[in-house]
């Protein structure tokens, strides 16, 4: 079964249409950003496949460094006792990270892939990565491009890729984990904490995880029974990005000293440089952008279409932000940015000082 790379719906809605078709392939592999959602699929294909009771008999996890061909055929080839299938899941294999595994046959495993039994479910997962590790693996599906076992996955079975969520898809994910925290969530809260997680910034590499954790301390905070933005307000600090919007704010205004205030703040903050650097670059490329759609009389919805549906706050945001700004000026800040980058990738200039100086004349 090929590769399930064109469908608009995520993976985990992909995977539960497919249980119940009784259509769910023998042999996956799940990678991606969304950890949370890869984990709620396999729970899924667990309570399908997985009589009550009967996991420790019907379900195997073996260990990823020690797997060779003839252990998983001892694995998969074990019948099920009281359950549909026999659910056998390898997570982190060394050769589908690119990675040496000891006295590895490749040839043996995509053989024996080729051939399994039609009592088992095999499911192959892969961690979280670095987006920078992830652009480069999109291509080819999360594993080594000349990896045959990954291509016999692909012919024998499927791939899924667990990629951030959509706006809507969140909004209902962060409703119905609400919901399992006797709590209900208004408008108002819901979108402040999307805006103040990150979860859709540009450069983000969260997944659920990270929301749920701030939704549990927002519920904890609540007094009633539904979440308000001042549960939110006090509970969820700003994402980075966010940040940034206040010291993009700030040059707009005029307000230098603010910006480099904040800029320090930042810099203090910030695990990486260079992500910092890419951000505030990104929002003013994205600021020019929606100015020059703006003077061509485009609606907002229209821009945010051009803009891959880019969220309504995130778009909002950017649109405040870009009206302290002309063209020319957003152009000009943008050129700069770029200068800074290769400034300081070339030894030009310190860091911190090269953001200063790109402070003082924007």
């Amino acid at each position: 079964m090929a590769a399930k790379q064109g469908s608009s719906e995520h993976a985990y809605k992909q995977i539960q249409q497919a249980l119940k078709a009784d259509a769910l392939p023998s042999l996956l592999y799940f990678h991606g950003r969304e950890q949370y959602l890869l984990r709620f699929a396999l729970q899924c294909i667990e309570k399908a496949y997985i009589a009550p009771g009967c996991d420790a008999m019907d379900l195997s996890r073996p260990d990823p460094l020690t797997l060779t061909p003839a252990s998983l055929q001892e694995q998969c080839e074990t019948l099920p006792l009281l359950s549909r299938k026999r659910l056998v899941i390898v997570q982190d294999f060394p050769p589908l990270l690119g990675r040496p595994l000891k006295n590895y046959d490749e040839s043996a495993f995509c053989a024996y892939l080729k051939d399994l039994p039609d009592s088992v479910c095999l499911i192959f997962t892969r961690g979280p990565e670095e987006k920078e590790q992830n652009e480069k693996k999109k291509e080819d599906g999360g594993g080594r491009k000349s990896s045959a076992l990954l291509k016999t996955i692909k012919s024998c079975g499927a791939v899924y890729e667990f990629g951030a969520m959509s706006a809507p898809e969140l909004r209902d994910a962060v409703r119905a984990r609400a919901r399992r925290l006797g709590k209900g969530i208004r408008s108002s809260a819901l979108e402040a904490l999307i805006a103040r997680s990150g979860y859709l910034d540009r450069e983000s590499t969260l997944d659920f995880f990270s929301i749920a954790g701030e939704l549990e301390k927002a519920a904890a905070h609540a007094a009633g029974d539904e979440i308000l933005q001042e549960d939110v307000d006090a509970t969820v600090s700003d994402s980075l990005e966010s940040n940034v919007f206040r010291l993009t704010d700030a040059l707009g205004a005029g307000r230098r000293e603010s910006a480099l205030r904040l800029l320090h703040e930042l810099l203090r903050g910030s695990e990486n440089f260079y992500k910092l650097l890419a951000i505030i670059c990104g929002q003013y490329e994205d600021m020019l952008r929606i100015r020059e759609m703006q003077e061509e009389d485009l609606s907002a919805q229209e821009i945010r279409s051009r803009l891959n549906n880019m969220h309504e706050y995130r778009y909002r945001r950017l649109s405040e932000s870009a009206a302290a700004y002309t063209p020319q000026q957003l152009r000009a800040a943008l050129l700069r940015c770029c200068r800074i980058d290769r400034s300081i990738k070339s030894g030009l200039l310190p860091q911190e000082l090269a953001m200063e100086l790109f402070i003082a004349s924007v």
